[in-house]
């Protein structure tokens, strides 16, 4: 993927109301005779620079509707070349009874209602969520986790 590719990218996105951030980034501009006139955004920017660099990490706050959560999904789209079912497996929706054990994974429950054979050391296999091997991880709704006393 080129970079004229990932900016028409974020601009299908930006033109179908998807993202509503629209501060440019100050005195920045693009080298491409084919991308000179175009505006350079500051969250996009960013957003694309931390995804480059590897093991990045970002975080996205602002009020409803903003499309953080959507240009995170679009983000995971263009560099991870994830299906939108791909990037629906690696988002962990925050909420006040979410454990460690619900975000790694759980028991097989075909195993444990024997419906499937245990394992073969008379085990019951641990069924492990994609959002634990996944190369992007989106963790939505932050604020709704419960606080560690």
């Amino acid at each position: 993927m080129t970079n004229i590719d990932i900016v028409r990218s974020l601009d299908r996105l930006r033109n179908d109301s998807l993202y509503v951030h629209n501060d440019e980034l100050p005195g920045a501009s693009f080298y491409s005779d084919r991308l000179k006139g175009r505006k350079v955004y500051l969250v996009e920017t960013l957003a694309v620079i931390n995804a480059l660099v590897e093991r990045g990490t970002m975080m996205l706050f602002g009020g409803h509707g903003g499309g953080k959560t959507t240009l995170a999904k679009y983000l995971g789209q263009i560099f991870c070349h994830l299906t939108k079912d791909k990037i629906e497996d690696c988002i962990l929706r925050g909420h006040p009874q979410l454990t460690e054990e619900k975000i790694l994974g759980s028991l097989d429950f075909a195993q444990i209602t024997n419906n499937k054979p245990l394992n073969k050391y008379g085990k019951i296999d641990v069924v492990w969520n994609s959002f634990v091997d996944s190369k992007w991880k989106i963790i939505d709704e932050i604020n709704r986790l419960s606080r560690c006393s």
